[in-house]
C-alpha cells in the first residue's frame, strides 16, 4: 500500500470510529434525557422542589463566608483536617506533600469532576506515583485506544464483544463477553494491585456546614472502594459544594441524581460523619480535606456570575445543550455544558473555551437546570466581555502600523492642522529622505 492510500485509509478509520462514538453519545444521551424525564415523575411538584432548592442555595452563596467557617470548625471538631488552596497548582503541591508524609507511591482515586480540575493525574506523571481508578469505565480506558479513552460511558453498553478481546490481547486473559463478567475481572484485578500504604484521593457532592460531614453519591461502590482499601484518604471540594443544614441534604441529592443519572432515587450515598479509625482501632486524623477555590472568588465578586456557584454539578445543562455532543471528542471537560464554560472563565490559566465560542445560547440549559440558574445570560456576558477586551485597543492587533506611526501624524498634521504647510505633504517626505 502507498503512503497516501495507507495516510487515506488512516483518515478514513479515523472518521468511522468518530462517527461511531458520535452515534453512541447520541444514543447515551437520549438514555439520560429519558431517564430525567421518568425520575422526576417522583416528585409531587417538581416546581416547588425546584423553587425550594434555589431557595437555599441563594441563601447558601449569601451566607457563604459564614457556612464555611461554621464548616471548618465542625469538621476538625470530628478529627478531618481541613486545607485552604486558591487554585489547582497548590492542590497539586499539596497531594504531593501529603503522600510524601504518608511514604505512598500509589493512589487509589475514584472519579470525580474536581479531580479533573485539579490535573491531578498530569501533575504525578513524573512523581513515580502509581495511579489506580476504583472506576469502571476508566479502568476499561486503559485497554482502549487513546482516541477513544474520554468516550468510555458511551461506548461500554455497545462495545463488550470489541472489549473483551482488547484484555486478552493486553493482559493474556480470556474473558467472556457479558457485561457482568468483564465488571467482576477487572474488579479482581483492581483488588489484587492495591498496596497496603495506598492513599485514597476522590471528590465529594457536599460539604455540611451544621454537621461537618461530607455526603458522597456512591452508584457503582467505587467511594466505598476507596475508604475500605485505603488508611488515608484526601478528599478535594470546591468551596461552593456546600449546604447550610443536614435537612435539606436529601432534597439536593434527589435532585442532583434525578437529572445526571435519570434515576428515580439515590441508588446509594455515603454519609461521613468523622475520619475511619486506623488500624489500631484509635480515631487519627486520617482524612484530608482540600477546599478549593480555582477563580470561584471571582464568581462570588461579580454579580452577573455569583449565581453560577449555585450549581449542584447535576449536567443537566450538559445534556440539554444542542452544542456539547458537536464539540471536539477530545475536549474532555470536568464540566460539560455551559456552567463548565462560566466556571473556565474564571480561572486565568484557562485560555480555550471551546462551548462558549460555539453556544447558540438556545436557552436550553437554563430550562434544564433543576436550581433555575441563567445560564445564557451569564454566556452572553462573557462574550461581551472578551469582545471589549479584544478591541479595547484595537490598532495594537495589527503590528504593521506601528513603524508608520510618525507617517501617520504627518498625514493627519496635513490634512487636519489649520495650519497647512504651503508644500504639498509628499514633496515635504521626499525633501526629508
Amino acid at each position: 500500500m502507498t503512503s497516501s492510500k495507507q495516510t487515506f485509509q488512516e483518515k478514513t478509520d479515523k472518521l468511522g470510529e468518530e462517527i461511531k462514538i458520535r452515534h453512541y453519545q447520541h444514543e447515551y444521551i437520549q438514555h439520560i434525557q429519558l431517564g430525567q424525564v421518568k425520575a422526576q415523575l417522583q416528585f409531587q411538584n417538581l416546581e416547588l422542589a425546584r423553587s425550594r432548592a434555589k431557595y437555599l442555595r441563594q441563601e447558601t452563596i449569601k451566607n457563604l463566608d459564614t457556612l464555611l467557617l461554621q464548616f471548618e470548625q465542625k469538621a476538625k471538631q470530628r478529627g478531618i483536617k481541613v486545607h485552604w488552596v486558591e487554585n489547582a497548582e497548590d492542590a497539586q503541591h499539596l497531594i504531593r506533600n501529603i503522600l510524601h508524609q504518608k511514604n505512598s507511591q500509589q493512589i487509589i482515586k475514584a472519579a470525580s469532576p474536581i479531580l479533573q480540575e485539579v490535573n491531578l493525574e498530569s501533575s504525578l506523571q513524573n512523581q513515580e506515583i502509581e495511579i489506580i481508578s476504583s472506576n469502571l469505565h476508566e479502568q476499561i480506558a486503559t485497554y482502549l485506544p487513546e482516541s477513544i479513552q474520554a468516550s468510555t460511558q458511551w461506548i461500554l453498553p455497545h462495545s463488550s464483544k470489541a472489549i473483551a478481546q482488547a484484555i486478552e490481547y493486553k493482559d493474556g486473559q480470556a474473558v467472556k463477553t457479558e457485561q457482568g463478567e468483564i465488571q467482576e475481572y477487572l474488579h479482581k484485578k483492581f483488588l489484587n494491585r492495591i498496596k497496603p500504604e495506598a492513599v485514597g484521593i476522590l471528590g465529594a457532592d457536599f460539604m455540611v456546614a451544621d454537621t461537618g460531614s461530607l455526603s458522597f453519591s456512591d452508584d457503582e461502590g467505587n467511594i466505598q472502594s476507596v475508604f475500605e482499601h485505603t488508611s488515608r484518604q484526601i478528599v478535594v471540594m470546591s468551596l461552593s459544594q456546600i449546604i447550610a443544614k443536614m435537612e435539606d441534604l436529601e432534597l439536593f441529592l434527589t435532585l442532583k441524581d434525578s437529572y445526571k443519572h435519570g434515576k428515580n432515587q439515590v441508588a446509594q450515598y455515603l454519609l461521613l460523619q468523622a475520619p475511619l479509625p486506623s488500624a489500631d482501632g484509635e480515631n487519627t486524623q486520617n482524612l484530608d480535606l482540600i477546599i478549593l477555590d480555582n477563580g470561584r472568588t471571582h464568581l462570588y465578586q461579580d454579580q452577573n456570575f455569583r449565581e453560577a456557584l449555585e450549581c449542584i454539578h447535576c449536567e443537566a445543562c450538559a445534556s440539554a445543550c444542542p452544542v456539547v455532543p458537536q464539540l471536539s471528542l477530545a475536549q474532555n471537560q470536568p464540566y460539560p455544558g455551559a456552567i463548565g464554560a462560566i466556571l473556565k472563565s474564571a480561572n486565568p490559566a484557562q485560555s480555550e473555551n471551546e462551548l462558549l465560542e460555539n453556544s447558540t445560547l438556545c436557552g436550553a440549559c437554563a430550562e434544564a437546570c433543576p436550581i433555575g440558574i441563567p445560564l445564557p445570560d451569564m454566556m452572553r456576558c462573557l462574550r461581551a466581555e472578551q469582545q471589549a477586551k479584544k478591541w479595547k485597543n484595537p490598532m495594537s492587533k495589527f503590528s504593521f502600523f506601528k513603524p508608520k506611526k510618525s507617517f501617520m501624524e504627518a498625514v493627519k498634521k496635513h490634512y487636519f492642522s489649520n495650519n497647512k504647510p504651503s508644500e504639498s505633504f509628499y514633496s515635504q517626505r521626499k525633501k526629508k529622505k
